[in-house]
C-alpha cells in the first residue's frame, strides 16, 4: 500500500538510536531527519515528547524495530 501523502523527513524522528562502535565513524549513515539517542530519551526534559509538542501533533504513529532490541536489556 502506497500512501497518498508521503511523510516529510522533517516530520519523522528516529528515536532511541544506539550508535555502533567508534570504528563505524560518526557519519556511517546519513539520516534524513531529526534523531534522539537513547540517552536523550532517558534524561528530562524528554527530547521525544518535546519534539512532538513542538510540532503540534495531535496524533503520532510509532514503529518498533523488535529485531533490533537486545534481549539482555529486558532482564
Amino acid at each position: 500500500m502506497t500512501p497518498t501523502t508521503p511523510l516529510q523527513a522533517s516530520r519523522v524522528i528516529l528515536a532511541g538510536l544506539i550508535r555502533g562502535p567508534a570504528s563505524d565513524g560518526p557519519q556511517r549513515f546519513r539520516l534524513p531527519g531529526p534523531t534522539a539517542d537513547a540517552r536523550a530519551l532517558r534524561e528530562p526534559p524528554n527530547a521525544l515528547s518535546d519534539w512532538v509538542r513542538g510540532h503540534g501533533f495531535k496524533q503520532v504513529a510509532v514503529h518498533f524495530d523488535l529485531d533490533a532490541l537486545s534481549p539482555t536489556a529486558f532482564r
